[in-house]
């Protein structure tokens, strides 16, 4: 079963807005043939043709109105919508959201990813960065953080506990072959320009990291100076991960640690 991301108010207005304005402009272009084509017939026919002609015009602005008049109920009813607040546990804003988030969605304000873990906020720990001694609030679920201010990266798990968690132990079949392989190094080494926000949005899940943040690692990205995406990572995982980012363009290499 698929998990739907929360949506925040914003951008349920947006998504309501563009299909009013969509409604309302087909609306305004039926009304707008209709009286052309009206003004054209009227030249030519006369009697019980022009009646008819008449007629059929007639019905085709009302469909018109009702298209405009309802475009204008969604613009109304976007205003009185509820919402629910729910503050980011990272800058402190406020989001407004359209039901209880329980799954990962983004901040609108400070654009992180907000995880979630079993439908709660995962816990978040403060980290320090070692070159500048700036200080964050980060979700415990992420292995590392890019520094905003200097770019360095800061290691939120321990590397032990990393490790650990990531430790990969291949199983045996009868004939005591060993299925799998070692861990995996997984670096990106190129990326289609047209679809470079796919494969940002992919390390920013990856490595816990601002989608701006992720933008900029991804173009830094070439064969000579490769993106690291993961490092230890069990070889299942990390075949499913290079799959991902090679779906969206990215040109990966894998090499056992």
């Amino acid at each position: 079963m698929i998990e739907e991301k929360p949506s925040t108010l914003a951008e349920w207005m947006e998504i309501e807005i563009q299909e009013a304005i969509y409604t309302a402009g087909k609306g305004v272009g039926i009304a707008v043939v209709a009286l052309i084509i009206f003004s054209i017939l009227k030249l030519f026919l006369t009697g019980n043709y022009r009646v008819y002609a008449t007629f059929g015009i007639g019905v085709a602005i009302g469909i018109a109105v009702i298209l405009i008049l309802h475009a204008v109920y969604r613009v109304s009813r976007i205003k009185a919508h509820p919402s629910v607040p729910f503050t980011c546990p990272y800058c402190d804003a406020v989001n407004k959201m359209l039901s209880i988030p329980m799954n990962d969605f983004e901040c609108e304000h400070c654009r992180r990813l907000i995880r979630f873990e079993n439908g709660v906020v995962a816990p978040v720990k403060v980290v320090q960065c070692g070159k500048c001694d700036a200080e964050y609030r980060v979700s415990v679920k992420a292995n590392r953080y890019v520094c905003d201010k200097c770019g360095a990266e800061i290691q939120v798990k321990p590397l032990e506990q990393e490790q650990t968690e990531t430790a990969y132990i291949p199983t045996k079949v009868k004939s005591g072959v060993m299925l799998g392989g070692p861990n995996q190094i997984v670096s990106l080494t190129g990326y289609d320009p047209y679809r470079v926000d796919q494969v940002a949005k992919i390390i920013r899940a990856e490595l816990g990291i601002a989608i701006n943040d992720a933008l900029q690692m991804v173009k830094s990205a070439n064969p000579e100076t490769p993106l690291i995406v993961a490092y230890d990572m069990p070889e299942s995982d990390a075949l499913v991960l290079a799959d991902q980012l090679k779906q969206v363009g990215g040109q990966v290499k894998s090499r056992a640690v």
